[in-house]
């Protein structure tokens, strides 16, 4: 009998402590909903710092609406005010946006009316954090817009810092063209390094944005963004390869009348991105440039090292164009020899060498000539081996 009591005593001790958690549960939480309610500023700001769980995204909808609501009348320049709108937006969840999908709408209210950097720092990040599970366009346009409005102004501050970061994160082709104008800006400069980061992050959707800036850029714009592209880690090698193919075609094709050092470097450095990504899709272009580059290189606008390396990169466009090119190359030196004008000894071994690395019987003609003309030793024997490395 009296082990019965102990276990009836035990059993209404648990329920009494249980029924004062919950008691006391309810309490809080409570206590921070009516805080909020009934407080003013401060309290309401204390009572969205205490929240957790369903509270928080509970007070930081209603915080957001009591903002909305009333800065009119209290004003953009109270600093509790503000301070109870930072704390508001900073706990929103993720998951308020499907409970209010007037939310994005709210936040870019409160963006345009107030100048505050906090919040409006807040906000972008707010923005790039809902951006992964719930997609928005207008966020991305908004954000661009900002830095086209800093641009017009020649204001480059933290809210633009932010928007850079932002739009490296969820910007779009659009997004670029406007990083780019930054970029170019005397303004943005102090910003540079952010903003070439966040053109890289982006550059992978925003190709048709790129060529179209290729295609009105002038040399040192087109240097500009060709060593953007090239030097960004984040980039693959094919959308690196199609870039660089583009720069070379454009500085091609408008080829100055006094050829300048930055655009034979420029031509020069697309090339050999070209050939170290193997884009033999781009066999035909790199074609015209040999032939531009010889000229260069009869010119001494190009270095012997330079068109050695030039040379050097047909191994790695292994098309039958581009050994015909490097085989009528070679026609032209024997022409030379068979005058008696003397050939660089390292320039026509190379061109020997990269025949036998491509291995087309179109170089059969011409290997053959270097063995009947008066070349040095070892430029005949380098032409005899490289004839049985001929592919039949």
């Amino acid at each position: 009998m009296k082990e019965d009591m102990n276990m009836k005593t035990k059993i209404l001790s648990c329920v009494l402590l249980f029924s004062c958690f919950i008691a006391v549960h309810a309490q809080v939480k409570q206590s921070n909903v009516s805080n909020f309610i009934k407080g003013n500023i401060t309290d309401k700001t204390e009572a969205v710092k205490n929240s957790s769980g369903k509270e928080t995204e509970q007070l930081s909808l209603k915080t957001v609406d009591f903002i909305l609501q009333n800065y009119e009348e209290i004003g953009t320049d109270d600093r509790d005010f503000n301070t109870l709108a930072v704390t508001g937006i900073l706990s929103l969840p993720v998951s308020s946006v499907k409970n209010d999908s007037t939310i994005f709408t709210k936040l870019y209210k409160l963006f345009s009316v107030f100048n505050d950097n906090t919040i409006k720092i807040t906000i972008l990040n707010k923005l790039v954090q809902f951006q992964e599970n719930f997609p928005s366009r207008e966020s991305v346009q908004i954000i661009n817009e900002t830095l086209s409005s800093a641009l017009a102004a020649k204001h480059a501050g933290e809210v633009e810092k932010t928007a850079i970061i932002a739009l490296g994160k969820i910007g779009n082709g659009s997004s670029f063209t406007v990083l780019y104008e930054c970029f170019q800006s005397e303004t943005f400069s102090p910003l540079k390094k952010e903003i070439s980061s966040a053109l890289g992050n982006i550059a992978d959707k925003s190709l048709s944005e790129i060529l179209q800036i290729i295609s009105n850029s002038n040399v040192e714009q087109l240097n500009e963004i060709f060593v953007l592209i090239k030097d960004h880690e984040k980039i693959s090698s094919s959308f690196k390869a199609e870039v660089a193919e583009n720069v070379l075609l454009q500085t091609i094709n408008n080829r100055a009348a006094n050829e300048t050092s930055v655009l034979s470097d420029l031509k020069f450095n697309a090339y050999n991105l070209i050939v170290e990504y193997k884009w033999a899709r781009a066999s035909s272009l790199v074609i015209q440039y040999f032939a531009q580059a010889k000229d260069e290189y009869s010119a001494g606008q190009l270095s012997e090292t330079q068109f050695v390396q030039i040379i050097n990169g047909f191994s790695n466009i292994a098309t039958p164009e581009a050994s015909k090119a490097l085989s009528d190359y070679l026609g032209e030196i024997n022409k030379k020899t068979e005058k008696g004008e003397k050939s660089s000894d390292v320039l026509v071994l190379t061109v020997i060498k990269t025949l036998g690395n491509l291995g087309s019987i179109n170089a059969l003609d011409q290997l053959l000539m270097v063995t009947y003309l008066d070349y040095p030793e070892k430029i005949i024997a380098e032409a005899r081996s490289t004839l049985t490395k001929l592919k039949w």
